[in-house]
């Protein structure tokens, strides 16, 4: 089996050599290395091409260029759309992956549309362990609605034919776009396996968009949020209980996270209208989540501030 690791770059300098070799080192040696530089402002590539200089014999690296900076969701794109492998692998250029990833990730590959390795923090700490298991059909809706899948495109081994059968591409110019390409892939695979092992090294970078929670980033996420609703009446999983838990915890998740950055006034706080869908439950807990996302705004914007100051971040 051939895998393409795809990795964009973008003012990686200070990671590029550690993720690169985290890669080039793999204990399974049938992969190709797609690398796109996206009109990178800093010494990455230079920082690359002394690498590969330095391995005369490494044929399994591509380099694609990018002559003005288009975002992360179109370098990964531009590189589906040229990568040979019959499962593709996402991999930031921020981040690095353990020796046997992607051996460890291929033996445990059935011919399942996608496979998904444990996520470690950088000091090999846990970040997202998961729990050994197999989805099929509707259980792969019902697994990712419950928390099971997480939302990260990384760590992810990935069936090619998959993604362009089902035009499985990530839309430009969106931040946070993983949360809505794994919920495309979770609504139309087959089959899933979760692996246990921890195969993915995550180093959280403290100027990065997912750690600065900007407008931008909240503009993105009711975006995001709009076309999962969309998509969920679409599909008529309106009256699903796991969708509508999904949607509802969602809603608070944006909420909280604009609340706790400290970038929204009152007033500005009380424009986001993100509205659940109408369900009935029998779910108490449910049904309280449900009513505060129905309050008035003032209620909902005070008792934030307060459960954001008593609770951890």
């Amino acid at each position: 089996m051939l895998v393409s690791v795809i990795i964009p770059i973008y003012n990686v300098e200070q990671h590029i050599k550690r993720c690169l070799f985290s890669v080039l080192n793999q204990s399974y040696n049938n992969i190709e290395i797609i690398l796109v530089n996206d009109c990178t402002l800093d010494n990455s590539m230079k920082i690359v091409d002394d690498i590969l200089l330095s391995r005369p014999d490494e044929k399994r690296v591509k380099i694609m260029t990018h002559f003005e900076n288009e975002g992360l969701s179109v370098a990964r794109n531009t590189a589906i759309k040229i990568a040979s492998g019959d499962y593709i692998y996402f991999l930031d250029s921020d981040d690095e992956i353990t020796i046997d990833c992607i051996e460890f990730l291929v033996q445990n590959c059935k011919d399942e549309d996608f496979v998904v390795g444990g996520f470690l923090k950088g000091d090999r700490s846990p970040y997202f362990p998961n729990v050994e298991n197999k989805f099929e059909q509707e259980a792969v809706a019902e697994a990712y609605f419950k928390g099971k899948i997480y939302d990260m495109a990384c760590n992810k081994l990935v069936k090619k034919e998959f993604i362009i059968s089902n035009e499985l591409f990530f839309k430009p110019r969106l931040v946070h776009e993983d949360i809505l390409w794994t919920y495309q892939c979770c609504m139309l695979a087959q089959s899933v396996r979760i692996i246990e092992k921890s195969t993915y090294l995550y180093f959280i970078q403290e100027d990065s968009l997912n750690s600065n929670f900007t407008n931008r980033n909240l503009k993105n996420l009711e975006e995001i949020y709009s076309e999962i609703k969309k998509d969920i009446i679409l599909k008529n999983k309106d009256k699903n209980l796991l969708a509508n838990t999904f949607l509802i915890n969602f809603i608070i998740g944006i909420k909280i996270r604009a609340v706790r950055s400290s970038i929204l006034t009152f007033s500005e706080f009380s424009k986001i209208i993100l509205e659940p869908i109408d369900f009935e439950c029998k779910s108490i807990k449910l049904k309280l989540k449900y009513f505060f996302l129905k309050s008035p705004f003032v209620f909902q914007y005070f008792m934030i501030k307060i459960l954001t100051r008593i609770l951890p971040s």
